[in-house]
Protein backbone atom coordinates (compact mmCIF):
# COMPACT_ATOMS: atom_id res chain seq x y z
CA UNK A 1 0.00 0.00 0.00
CA UNK A 2 2.84 2.42 1.51
CA UNK A 3 4.52 1.53 -2.59
CA UNK A 4 1.50 2.58 -4.44
CA UNK A 5 1.17 5.62 -2.48
CA UNK A 6 4.92 6.73 -3.05
CA UNK A 7 4.20 5.44 -6.59
CA UNK A 8 1.30 7.73 -6.89
CA UNK A 9 3.22 10.41 -5.25
CA UNK A 10 5.98 10.31 -7.29
CA UNK A 11 3.82 10.76 -10.18
CA UNK A 12 2.08 14.33 -9.29
CA UNK A 13 5.58 15.47 -8.57
CA UNK A 14 6.59 14.07 -12.21
CA UNK A 15 3.36 15.68 -13.45
CA UNK A 16 4.25 19.10 -11.59
CA UNK A 17 7.75 19.34 -13.19
CA UNK A 18 6.20 18.77 -16.84
CA UNK A 19 3.93 20.81 -16.22
CA UNK A 20 6.79 23.64 -14.59
CA UNK A 21 8.69 22.63 -17.86
CA UNK A 22 6.28 23.48 -20.12
CA UNK A 23 5.16 27.20 -18.33
CA UNK A 24 9.14 28.01 -18.27
CA UNK A 25 9.28 26.32 -22.40
CA UNK A 26 5.86 28.82 -22.96
CA UNK A 27 7.72 31.55 -21.21
CA UNK A 28 10.84 31.52 -23.44
CA UNK A 29 8.71 30.84 -26.61
CA UNK A 30 6.86 34.10 -25.25
CA UNK A 31 10.10 35.89 -24.54
CA UNK A 32 11.36 35.16 -28.02
CA UNK A 33 8.26 36.06 -30.12
CA UNK A 34 8.89 39.86 -28.02
CA UNK A 35 12.73 39.56 -28.92
CA UNK A 36 11.63 39.32 -32.72
CA UNK A 37 8.74 41.93 -32.38
CA UNK A 38 11.27 44.05 -30.72
CA UNK A 39 14.28 42.95 -33.70
CA UNK A 40 11.20 43.74 -36.15
CA UNK A 41 10.68 47.28 -34.86
CA UNK A 42 14.41 47.65 -34.60
CA UNK A 43 14.79 47.31 -37.96
CA UNK A 44 12.11 49.27 -38.98
CA UNK A 45 13.16 52.31 -37.18
CA UNK A 46 16.71 51.24 -39.20
CA UNK A 47 15.20 51.79 -42.38
CA UNK A 48 13.31 54.72 -41.08
CA UNK A 49 16.98 56.32 -40.05
CA UNK A 50 18.13 55.50 -43.55
CA UNK A 51 15.21 56.85 -45.70
CA UNK A 52 15.50 60.13 -43.68
CA UNK A 53 19.02 60.14 -44.34
CA UNK A 54 18.35 60.08 -47.84
CA UNK A 55 15.65 63.31 -47.50
CA UNK A 56 18.20 65.03 -45.96
CA UNK A 57 21.03 64.70 -48.42
CA UNK A 58 18.21 65.57 -50.73
CA UNK A 59 17.70 68.82 -49.23
CA UNK A 60 20.97 69.53 -48.10
CA UNK A 61 21.99 69.36 -51.84
CA UNK A 62 18.78 71.75 -52.68
CA UNK A 63 19.63 73.76 -49.95
CA UNK A 64 23.24 74.11 -51.73
CA UNK A 65 21.68 75.08 -55.08
CA UNK A 66 19.35 77.51 -53.19
CA UNK A 67 22.31 79.17 -51.63
CA UNK A 68 24.32 79.74 -55.11
CA UNK A 69 21.56 80.70 -56.95
CA UNK A 70 20.99 83.04 -53.88
CA UNK A 71 24.21 84.54 -54.16
CA UNK A 72 23.84 84.63 -58.07
CA UNK A 73 21.41 86.91 -58.10
CA UNK A 74 22.74 89.24 -55.20
CA UNK A 75 25.83 89.87 -57.08
CA UNK A 76 23.61 90.89 -60.16
CA UNK A 77 21.67 93.15 -58.06
CA UNK A 78 24.86 94.73 -56.79
CA UNK A 79 26.02 94.86 -59.93
CA UNK A 80 22.86 96.85 -61.94
CA UNK A 81 22.99 99.15 -58.10
CA UNK A 82 26.84 99.95 -59.02
CA UNK A 83 25.28 100.71 -63.20
CA UNK A 84 22.19 102.58 -61.45
CA UNK A 85 24.29 104.68 -59.41
CA UNK A 86 26.89 105.08 -62.02
CA UNK A 87 24.32 106.27 -64.69
CA UNK A 88 22.54 108.76 -61.64
CA UNK A 89 26.26 110.64 -61.01
CA UNK A 90 26.42 111.25 -64.44
CA UNK A 91 23.41 112.34 -65.35
CA UNK A 92 23.47 114.60 -62.20
CA UNK A 93 26.72 116.30 -62.89
CA UNK A 94 25.91 117.46 -66.43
Amino acid sequence: MELDHTIRQSLLNLEKSFDALDNALMKQGSGATGNDGMRDELNMLIEDKNQLTVQLDKAEAKIGVFETANLQIENRVDTAMQQLSSLLSEDGGE
